[in-house]
């Protein structure tokens, strides 16, 4: 997914949040992907849409299985959704990790 996060392409992300209000934050720090938050009175999550050729030199389904095996020790925020096809991870926000 080549863009930027906009209301359309969070609905189409989040089909379960058309028609609710949503706020979108550009968030720094992302070197090779761009990192958004999205947040609403649905959720407050975090959305990385992967840049251009990072799987070259980062395996996304590697890292899809170790934030879900980190999440489950209480490290890392849940993922909600994992769309390698668009090139997109979104986790929850609002997780605080144990340290």
């Amino acid at each position: 997914m080549d863009q930027e996060s906009t209301t359309e392409v969070c609905y189409e992300l989040l089909p379960e949040w058309k028609d609710i209000d949503i706020c979108i934050t550009q968030l720094s720090g992302g070197i090779a992907n761009k990192l958004y938050r999205i947040q609403s009175g649905k959720g407050d999550y975090t959305v990385r849409i992967y840049g251009e050729k990072t799987d070259l030199f980062i395996n996304c389904d590697c890292e899809a299985h170790s934030i879900r095996e980190m999440a489950k020790n209480g490290i890392s925020s849940n993922i909600i959704k994992y769309m390698p096809e668009k090139g997109v991870t979104i986790v929850d926000s609002s997780m605080t990790p144990l340290f």
